[in-house]
């Protein structure tokens, strides 16, 4: 919910790309880690498209186990600091 929330509306559907936006534009590509949290044993796929200045897409094979997501965008370069996004 705050991922939406955070979004804009954002709904992660099964492998269908949905855009997650950063909260402020880097002044260069970021690189971005991204980690699932999901309840059940089964492995799922997820999918990390487009990264951009300004956010990047993501999707998984089974968007019903999805319980939230984790992401972590930084750049090395000194007119930015690592930057770190938490969803639960």
């Amino acid at each position: 919910a705050e991922l939406i929330a955070m979004n804009g509306g954002i709904v992660i559907n099964n492998n269908a790309l949905a855009t997650v936006k950063f909260p402020h534009e880097f002044s260069v590509i970021p690189y971005v880690f991204v980690q699932q949290s999901i309840d059940d044993v089964v492995p799922r796929i997820q999918y990390v498209n487009n990264v951009t200045r300004t956010g990047f897409q993501y999707t998984t094979n089974y968007a019903g186990s999805l319980n939230g997501l984790r992401y972590v965008a930084y750049t090395f370069d000194d007119k930015n600091s690592a930057v770190t996004y938490g969803f639960n």
